[in-house]
């Protein structure tokens, strides 16, 4: 089968339909620690995210190939940046705060380049942010710059310019980024839209730690 947008869409819903009772699952393992590193971003796509990069629901899962680790997959590069252990981040508390501050950094971003395109932290919003998170910026950008504008919604936008690529992207191939983007990422919002809004207050503040929080996640 050829993978594209409706193909895509089709095949998440399917899977999404046959996940309710995981995501309840996640839920109930990781949602209240999930909660306490969120800052704005919304639970019901973060806990769509566990699904989609640890389905087992492991606390502590294999580190991935390009070193992503915790039960959320946090990046290296924002555990060096919080200045959290390398080995903290199989903590849940401590791999969902750098995941957390991962996320809403790339939300921040998104929004204060484009300012003119979102008026509220919506579903449009939070699901470009999302996909901004997943691509890493540089295959984002070249995402970004080959948008289809005639779209309804950005989000759609930049479904249609991947749609129409062709040619691999950094750390990506055609293959993998339309099964990530028209498959994957579109599951965890079909996942998503059954646990709740999407909607928000904010673009991405950073989570707060409070003092035993702090503690906890800078531990020794």
């Amino acid at each position: 089968m050829v993978m594209d947008i409706e193909n895509g869409k089709r095949s998440a819903r399917i899977v999404a339909a046959g996940s309710s009772d995981l995501y309840h699952q996640a839920a109930e393992k990781f949602g209240k620690v999930i909660t306490a590193y969120l800052g704005d971003f919304p639970k019901t796509l973060a806990i769509g995210h566990v699904l989609r990069v640890n389905p087992k629901l492991e606390t502590a899962p294999d580190v991935s190939k390009d070193m992503r680790r915790g039960f959320m997959f946090a990046r290296r590069q924002y555990a060096i940046e919080a200045q959290v252990t390398w080995s903290k981040l199989d903590e849940p508390r401590t791999g969902a705060y750098v995941w957390g501050r991962d996320v809403n950094d790339a939300s921040q971003t998104l929004y204060t380049a484009n300012t003119s395109l979102f008026s509220s932290p919506n579903v449009d919003f939070w699901r470009c942010a999302y996909l901004k998170h997943t691509l890493g910026d540089a295959a984002f950008q070249q995402v970004w710059y080959t948008r289809d504008t005639t779209q309804s919604t950005v989000y759609d936008s930049l479904l249609y310019a991947v749609n129409n690529l062709r040619r691999k992207l950094p750390g990506w191939t055609i293959i993998k980024l339309k099964k990530t983007v028209f498959m994957d990422c579109e599951f965890v919002y079909q996942i998503a839209l059954r646990g709740g809004t999407l909607n928000t207050k904010g673009f991405g503040i950073q989570p707060v730690l409070t003092e035993n929080n702090f503690k906890e996640v800078f531990s020794v």
